[in-house]
């Protein structure tokens, strides 16, 4: 690799760190009053209500971060080879639809209707090549046949279930053998620091955004048995990009 590119490569790296490092410094110290409630009297967060409530401005409130943290190059990267019959799981808003190509045929679940309904109106501008169908439903308990998927991919959407490693077995039972799960997640990082502010804000954070960002993303993929081909993390260890394979064989 040329000097030149091996500073570009430093400087997006450096970049990419700092800009997730003080997201999470800051959001950790943004509070809104229903979230010192939960703080204070240990009131459960109701994370469906929270998708509700926030389905609307989801999009208008955090494309400033993605942009920040270089998110929306992870979502192309991850999206733009995929082919064949694609599921992607807990797709919210349709943030990664005009990512895929048009040799994808998409089915994009989730469990919220809300973030269902903006996510179909994107389907139909022009930014979207693939063939898109969407269904609603939980991703614990995925209402498709085994081994009918060719990929099957969820950006972000482990923070916000209830139990992960049900998720990430649902996700290896629907696809091929042979076939590739796609995660693109946050969680906790490599550093002691940091973990302690995403534990500190972990509630605060889930009662605005109707998720917990301190997941241990690795302890789920392994408890979940997935063969992992390649990991890679990002923003001090807290974005986790995952390629695993479902532990089966053909009949």
């Amino acid at each position: 690799m040329s000097r030149a590119r091996k500073m570009a490569a430093a400087g997006i790296t450096l970049y990419l760190g700092t800009a997730g490092s003080a997201y999470f410094y800051f959001k950790s110290r943004q509070q809104s009053p229903d979230a010192q409630k939960v703080q204070t009297d240990g009131t459960a967060i109701d994370l469906k209500r929270v998708v509700k409530q926030m389905a609307a401005e989801y999009d208008q409130q955090i494309w400033l971060d993605e942009m920040l943290m270089g998110l929306g190059v992870v979502r192309w990267w991850l999206c733009r080879g995929l082919t064949g019959r694609v599921l992607e799981v807990s797709c919210g808003t349709g943030r990664n639809l005009h990512h895929y190509n048009s040799d994808a045929t998409v089915t994009a679940t989730d469990l919220s209707e809300d973030m269902l309904e903006i996510a179909k109106a994107k389907a139909t501008t022009r930014s979207v090549a693939a063939t898109v169908d969407f269904a609603q439903m939980s991703a614990e308990h995925l209402e498709f046949p085994d081994d009918c998927f060719d990929t099957v991919i969820d950006t972000f959407g482990l923070c916000s279930v209830e139990h992960p490693e049900a998720v990430l077995r649902e996700m290896e039972r629907v696809c091929k053998p042979g076939g590739e799960i796609v995660l693109l997640e946050h969680g906790i990082g490599h550093y002691d620091f940091l973990n302690s502010l995403l534990h500190d804000g972990a509630h605060k954070h889930a009662s605005r955004w109707g998720c917990y960002w301190d997941r241990d993303i690795d302890g789920a993929v392994q408890a979940a048995n997935l063969d992992v081909q390649s990991l890679s993390r990002l923003h001090f260890g807290t974005t986790y990009i995952y390629r695993a394979k479902p532990r089966k064989t053909s009949n």
